[in-house]
């Protein structure tokens, strides 16, 4: 018992399809292999590939990536895997799509859909997606294990009739595609319990918190193949095994998606990588990185140093960041050596220019940016009471939050108090104690502590007011949305929705986006919860194409909310 490990991996790469085969899938997944077989953790590997010679494929039958031998794959692992496993599953090849086939389908795009081999000699497709895909990682996610779902492929129909024969996508064809007529419908299928009511690119995101999803680009984008060294590599495929090769695995999610999506626009990929689900769970372990700021992917272009961030992100000119290699971790005494400081220089509305300080030059063509001061933050100033005894301590650790605070025999105008009462520390706006806050005693809660709990609160607050001020007039006729209840009431924005909680209802309200426009729109939904909490509901972004009738793209989007999405 011992030696069972706490590590599974389910590696997919498929080159040898019966219609437009691919060169790069096979090497993709032997490279993180062969990335995994360097962990000193015991690691059950499952490998199915398809390389085509002249007189068929290559590999043994038992190792070919068929429908019957992937999903036995994954009911295997489901079943000898114990909670806290950690699962890696890697596909590399043909991504398609399928008509909706139940009420959980993206009814904007259809159901996105693995295309896996079938039939004894391979020569068939058997699609593996939509509702059916997302019951096997529910069963995953529902036994507690840690599941990373790594897709190098699109799912974007209109790239077919580009004919090149480096995307990663395969349009239905009936005579090399097969569907199911020995099981049950997808659609007539019992939907487990877990089963969240979520519709998002991927439609497989059952349980946000459960597992993280690293797709290669959007419903409407290619996923390519690249050269390097004179052969063929799936883009995200190479990016990802190159930052894991030098950033290390036991990393979150987020700072290995980071460091890697900046080299996309560095090579002028028309791809853009997609993360979805927890950002913070760990890729395939424990997670060493010690950054608790978070940190933002940056590229030179030219003689320009790009921030992949802007004025919707908060961000504004004169911003203090440090940089450092996308490849440096943490405990590496390389960090110290390599970080350059930078402000931003030119605000833009999603990503920004950065301009390097003290003349130090930037060897690196990816970094990742550290904020290290937000003005957005000083609108919202705090007072300290002038009952607090070490206030020179204090200031200086709000200051290092990016908080603008003052004492309060300073007579200024703030958002925010902090008062001493009795044994404890209250905060108050506008005179009033705000709720849901931890009880801070005295005699335990420090300076430091305080002013992580106000940059949370301040976070909040200014998340509020984000808003687009000066929108254009293109821009707001380029879609319609609106909130519609239960009683088929609607609302359009700036406008309170009124709704009643009744948990025996299936839904509270339903979001709908409507696409106007000839180009996608990307659409990211928040909470604000009563902790002071900002959830991003679909744990990523939806994307919604414009309507196309010949690609099954509709243009519009709906959602709809249970209690627990929203409370």
């Amino acid at each position: 018992m011992a030696d069972q490990p706490t590590h599974h991996a389910i590696l997919v790469g498929i080159n040898a399809y019966p219609d437009r085969p691919l060169r790069g899938c096979v090497r993709d997944v032997q490279k993180i292999k062969t990335l995994l077989q360097h962990r000193t953790v015991p690691i059950d590997i499952k490998i199915f590939t398809a390389t085509q010679t002249e007189t068929g494929i290559e590999e043994d039958a038992a190792h070919w990536p068929t429908y019957n031998n992937v999903t036995t794959a994954f009911r295997e692992v489901t079943a000898a895997a114990k909670a806290g496993d950690c699962v890696y599953i890697h596909f590399s090849g043909h991504g398609t799509r399928m008509e909706p086939a139940s009420e959980f389908s993206n009814e904007a795009t259809g159901d996105l859909a693995l295309a896996l081999l079938h039939g004894q000699d391979a020569s068939k497709i058997r699609p593996l997606g939509g509702h059916r895909f997302a019951l096997a990682l529910n069963a995953m996610v529902t036994k507690g294990l840690i599941v990373t779902l790594v897709l190098d492929c699109c799912f974007a129909a209109s790239i077919y009739r580009l004919e090149r024969t480096n995307v990663r996508f395969m349009p239905h064809d009936s005579e090399i595609f097969v569907i199911d007529d020995d099981e049950p419908n997808e659609a007539t299928e019992d939907t487990p319990s877990g089963y969240r009511d979520v519709s998002m690119q991927p439609s497989w995101l059952i349980d946000p918190n459960g597992y993280a999803i690293l797709a290669a680009c959007g419903p409407h984008e290619e996923a390519t193949e690249i050269i390097q060294a004179g052969v063929e590599h799936g883009a995200l495929s190479f990016f990802l095994s190159r930052s894991l090769r030098d950033f290390g695995m036991n990393k979150r999610h987020r700072d290995i998606f980071y460091r890697l999506s900046p080299s996309f626009k560095v090579n002028a990929l028309e791809q853009t990588p997609a993360l979805y689900g927890n950002k913070n769970q760990e890729f395939f372990g424990p997670h060493t990185l010690a950054t608790t700021r978070p940190v933002i992917p940056a590229f030179k272009s030219g003689q320009s140093l790009v921030l992949q961030a802007g004025q919707a992100h908060g961000l504004r000119e004169g911003d203090d960041f440090i940089l450092y290699p996308s490849g440096v971790v943490d405990h590496n005494d390389a960090l110290h050596d390599n970080t350059v400081t930078a402000r931003l220089s030119t605000l833009g509305p999603l990503t920004s220019l950065l301009q390097l300080m003290d003349g130090t030059p930037l060897k690196e063509t990816n970094c990742v940016a550290e904020p290290q001061t937000k003005d957005c933050f000083h609108d919202f100033a705090i007072s300290l009471s002038d009952k607090i005894t070490t206030p020179d301590e204090w200031l200086a650790a709000f200051r290092r939050y990016s908080l603008a605070v003052y004492r309060a025999s300073d007579n200024r105008s703030s958002s925010f108090s902090v008062e001493v009462v009795d044994n404890e520390y209250k905060i108050y706006k506008a005179g009033r104690e705000l709720d849901n806050l931890p009880i801070l005693q005295r005699s335990t809660a420090s300076p430091e502590d305080i002013a992580a709990l106000l940059e949370h609160i301040v976070r909040y607050e200014f998340v509020k007011t984000l808003a687009n001020n000066s929108p254009s007039p293109s821009f707001q006729s380029s879609f319609d949305v609106n909130i519609i209840t239960r009683s088929r009431a609607r609302f359009v924005p700036n406008t309170a929705v009124q709704v009643i909680q009744d948990a025996t209802n299936k839904y509270m309200f339903e979001l709908v986006l409507q696409n106007n426009s000839s180009k996608e729109l990307y659409l990211h939904v928040f909470s604000l919860g009563p902790f002071w909490q900002v959830d991003n509901v679909f744990c990523g972004s939806a994307v919604i194409p414009p309507l196309d009738e010949s690609q099954g793209f509709t243009g519009k989007f709906s959602y709809c909310y249970e209690p627990p999405d929203v409370f």
